[in-house]
């Protein structure tokens, strides 16, 4: 999986227990949420990011309240191949 321009994406040495550990942090501004959950799930499977930033810009008030549901919903699943716009 190849990152999209529109996703920056860090990674960093850490130095805890003295160990040097690559970590990932992403940022992406996700521009609908809804339509991209599969492709947030991957990059959790994939990359195992330290952090995931996502800004959604244009979030309508009503889906707000469901949007953690979702998430949390979509990161327990067990990984499956499926199809996003990565591929």
């Amino acid at each position: 999986m190849t990152p999209k321009n529109n996703i920056i994406y860090f990674n960093h040495s850490s130095h805890y227990n003295n160990q040097a550990q690559l970590e990932t942090i992403f940022q992406w501004n996700i521009n609908s949420y809804f339509k991209k959950l599969v492709d947030v799930h991957r990059i959790v499977v994939d990359f195992q990011p330290l952090a995931l930033c996502l800004q959604e810009t244009n979030l309508n008030h009503n889906k707000k309240k469901s949007l953690p549901q979702k998430l949390q919903r979509i990161l327990q699943e067990p990984h499956k191949p499926r199809q996003s716009q990565w591929r």
